[in-house]
């Protein structure tokens, strides 16, 4: 009979890939080579065919920006509230009116439209890690910027996302150090995101242009 691939993740969990779907019956078996490619046979054509993943990339990250959210660039949005896509939330920034679990489907060209992780957004007034609580000198920068927290706030980690959610410097923070200086040198021109983490968590998002 026809069946559809599972991908297996540690812990037990597992998950039917949609973009591995077949009608085709007669798939018994999988296997890896050396280099790590993925195949499966069919024991009824006496076919081996090479598992490719067509959406390689990584999943969409998304940004917190004091009082919206960003998403990392892509063709096109749909912004998702607790499972639930949001009427018209279709673009990049997203301006949450409540808090809540928020996701974001990315299109990245057909047929990869994924999917964030789950990000849990505190509205502003709420908000611990608002925009106020960190400020860039100066912005834009070029080759260094010097990153202050407010009086309230402590990190023990400072990080800059790009557009698309990558890691570009990361620096540890100890005691009640409230000034860092980060060097922007070997960043490209463009938009990124300080964040101050605390115990893993983002309490803290500005934004840095990086002009050259």
């Amino acid at each position: 009979c026809a069946g559809d691939f599972i991908t297996f993740a540690p812990g037990g969990t597992s998950d039917v890939d949609t973009l591995l779907l077949t009608s085709e019956p007669g798939f018994a078996g999988f296997g890896e080579d050396a280099d790590g490619e993925m195949y499966v046979t069919n024991i009824l054509n006496g076919e081996v065919s090479k598992l490719v993943d067509p959406c390689p990339m990584a999943d969409p990250v998304i940004m917190e920006m004091g009082d919206h959210l960003m998403a990392p660039a892509g063709i096109g949005y749909q912004w998702v509230q607790d499972g639930v896509a949001i009427p018209d939330a279709e673009d990049q920034l997203f301006y949450p009116g409540t808090s809540g679990n928020y996701q974001v489907v990315v299109d990245l060209g057909a047929p990869c439209a994924l999917i964030s992780d789950t990000v849990f957004f505190i509205t502003a007034g709420v908000q611990e890690g608002s925009a106020s609580g960190i400020s860039l000198s100066p912005n834009p920068a070029r080759n260094e910027v010097v990153v202050q927290l407010a009086p309230h706030m402590t990190v023990d980690r400072i990080e800059v996302m790009d557009a698309l959610g990558r890691l570009s410097v990361n620096k540890a923070m100890s005691g009640n150090v409230r000034r860092a200086v980060l060097d922007t040198s070997a960043l490209p021109a463009g938009t990124y995101a300080v964040r101050g983490l605390r115990a893993g968590r983002c309490v803290a998002t500005e934004r840095l242009i990086i002009a050259r």
